[in-house]
């Protein structure tokens, strides 16, 4: 059926879209965590990413949907972290940790504690 095609299509579009904008956020905490980028720099890029998270409509969207979420919601934590770090109210430790969550559900390297 077209239909379910042209569906599973919009499924792998958003997966492939929602992964690369996990890994744009894991790469910005990283820069910030080797010092190559400072925290406004770090603010702007993830401020932009959170911008730019648009879902694609499809008729079979349930189960993909909560990835989706899980992986949104990461970058909305690390968003967060990264804010409450520059603070002084959170700590490099619970950074990394929320940044290794968005990582695992992105099935890549978690980054292990300095």
């Amino acid at each position: 059926d077209l239909r379910m095609s042209r569906g599973l299509g919009d499924v792998y579009k958003r997966q492939v879209i929602m992964y690369n904008y996990g890994e744009s956020t894991i790469k910005v905490i990283d820069d910030y965590i080797d010092n190559e980028i400072d925290y406004d720099s770090a603010a702007q890029k993830l401020d932009g990413i959170v911008s730019s998270i648009d879902y694609y409509e499809s008729e079979n969207e349930e189960e993909q949907k909560s990835s989706d979420f899980l992986i949104e919601a990461d970058i909305i934590i690390l968003k967060s972290e990264l804010f409450l770090e520059h603070l002084g109210k959170s700590t490099y430790s619970e950074l990394l940790d929320s940044r290794n969550n968005l990582a695992e559900h992105l099935n890549i390297s978690k980054r292990r504690k300095q």
